[in-house]
């Protein structure tokens, strides 16, 4: 695995284990890179998230955690790409013609954000619930 590629996977896991706020004990390592299939040798745990594209307009809050309760830690904007890791139900939002109940834990790969994004502003291709798994 090139240098690059090492640094880049150390920098979003541990973004990923500081949105959880439960360590490194219980928070998944699993990263994922455009270039890369998801494979058992470059997923550690076998699972390597979601890649997806903000569709809010000029951007969606990133909050600790899954309800506008939470306090926002920063903003993704339209259009970026976002990993998407895994899936909490919380507080229902809509918008696109859309209406649900799940904040995805994603990484902004342009800004570095980490958190909690509503669902319905993150363009994923599918139904969040089948493509990654809910956050422990």
């Amino acid at each position: 695995m090139p240098v690059s590629l090492r640094l880049r996977t150390v920098v979003i896991s541990a973004a990923v284990v500081a949105a959880l706020g439960s360590g490194a004990a219980t928070a998944s390592a699993a990263t994922t890179t455009h270039s890369q299939p998801a494979t058992q040798a470059t997923c550690p745990d076998g699972w390597c998230g979601l890649w997806g594209t903000v569709e809010a307009q000029p951007f969606v809050n990133v909050r600790w955690g899954p309800s506008e309760s939470y306090t926002i830690k920063g903003h993704a904007l339209y259009r970026d790409s976002v990993e998407v890791h895994c899936y909490k139900t919380g507080q229902w939002e809509s918008g696109r013609g859309l209406s649900n109940p799940y904040w995805d834990l994603i990484v902004d790969t342009n800004t570095g954000v980490s958190g909690y994004a509503a669902d319905v502003w993150i363009e994923t291709g599918g139904n969040i619930t089948s493509q990654v798994r809910a956050c422990p």
